[in-house]
């Protein structure tokens, strides 16, 4: 499902969207910023798994220093 969405940016912001779009070969506006967003969505997953990863070698830490 697609939603329309109205957001309001700073010109500087408005101006790389418009660059971006046109060295990409973007077909919109709308394109653009999926590409952000997704880029975003993959950074916070990339984080949580290092963190999650970070828990894991810990909770390794401690089960060898059991035996």
């Amino acid at each position: 499902m697609i939603q329309k969405l109205s957001i309001s940016l700073p010109e500087t912001l408005c101006n790389f969207m418009a660059q971006y779009q046109a060295s990409k070969g973007l077909h919109s506006r709308s394109e653009v910023v999926a590409k952000a967003l997704a880029l975003l969505q993959e950074q916070s997953l990339e984080t949580s798994y290092r963190e999650a990863n970070v828990e894991w070698n810990a909770a390794l830490d401690l089960l060898a220093g059991d035996e």
